[in-house]
């Protein structure tokens, strides 16, 4: 499910009419991040993880914060690398774990990547954000819930994709306490307007742990 050449694909077919890739879902996804950081980003590093066309990531640096790309399709890259100043750091990478950096992060947000995962991958990848977090940082995950009426109707069939989808609900089940605090684990209601209903996403705040 979660490879380079499958989201080649996807973007190939799809980077003109993909509702996730337009100003709106950016707007309305970063407006449902943003109740999860501080008041002020200045200077604070992140990581966008899974960033597609980093239209998340772009807000988050308007909002004065140092932020780092990642993701699996080399469309994708090829479009980062034109769009971005040839100092932004943009990691080509499959797993956190390939993310080669003597940084780390105050923040890594995560945007539905874990749905589009096998949860039998999900703790691999945990355990790849908390090597690339500061003790104390924190990692943003949004995903479908489980109640979104979209995938419920579909079968969590994705149209674009035409595979599976996973509800992140469970995703706790995979957080290794001696690891992550889980500071938030919440349903959030986001009217997109392409969809009648209000879709519903399951969001989690996870802090790394001092010690």
């Amino acid at each position: 499910m979660y490879g380079r050449d499958l989201w080649d694909s996807v973007y190939e077919k799809h980077k003109n009419d993909a509702p996730w890739l337009t100003d709106a879902c950016r707007d309305i996804y970063s407006n449902a991040i943003k109740k999860y950081l501080p008041d002020s980003v200045s200077g604070l590093r992140f990581l966008d993880y899974g960033c597609g066309n980093g239209k998340i990531a772009a807000r988050i640096r308007e909002m004065g914060a140092q932020v780092d790309l990642a993701e699996i399709s080399h469309l994708m890259i090829e479009y980062l690398q034109k769009t971005y100043s040839p100092s932004t750091n943009i990691f080509e990478v499959a797993y956190p774990q390939q993310i080669n950096t003597s940084k780390y992060y105050d923040y890594i947000i995560t945007w539905m990547l874990f749905c589009n995962i096998m949860p039998d991958f999900w703790g691999g990848f945990l355990n790849g954000f908390y090597e690339l977090l500061v003790p104390g940082g924190c990692l943003i995950v949004g995903g479908w819930d489980e109640e979104d009426p979209i995938n419920i109707r579909n079968n969590n069939i994705v149209l674009f994709t035409e595979r599976k989808m996973w509800p992140i609900n469970p995703l706790f089940m995979h957080i290794d306490n001696n690891k992550f605090d889980i500071l938030v684990n919440e349903r959030v209601l986001i009217q997109l307007p392409f969809y009648p209903e209000k879709r519903v996403v399951r969001c989690y705040k996870l802090k790394k742990k001092l010690t």
